[in-house]
């Protein structure tokens, strides 16, 4: 029983003696503004990073979207001319423009 109370009293002294001691880069683990602010600060890093993966994703996406819809359309107009067959040329042109038109219009005011 004795040495339960005296390492309970140890413990006490040694757990408040190094709560000061514990620094989470400058911030305190007591103090609760600099809880929050380190709180605040990561999300707002997380939040950056995570708009600039969107903006990432967004140029590739327009990028492969132009090189499809260019390719589609030259083998639409290609297949067209040369009257191999005139209905596939057509339906290659025409899609080729709804591509255009969902990447270059709609696509941008989707993602922002």
């Amino acid at each position: 029983m004795f040495k339960k109370i005296i390492f309970a009293i140890i413990s006490i002294v040694v757990l408040f003696s190094n709560i000061y001691c514990i620094n989470v880069r400058g911030y305190t683990l007591l103090d609760s503004n600099s809880t929050e602010d380190l709180f605040e600060n990561l999300s707002s890093k997380f939040v950056n990073l995570f708009e600039k993966i969107v903006m990432i994703l967004k140029g590739a996406i327009l990028n492969i979207s132009r090189i499809a819809y260019s390719l589609v359309a030259m083998v639409g107009v290609l297949i067209y001319f040369s009257r191999l067959n005139k209905r596939l040329g057509l339906d290659l042109i025409k899609g080729a423009l709804i591509l255009a038109l969902l990447s270059e219009i709609i696509f941008p005011f989707l993602v922002r």
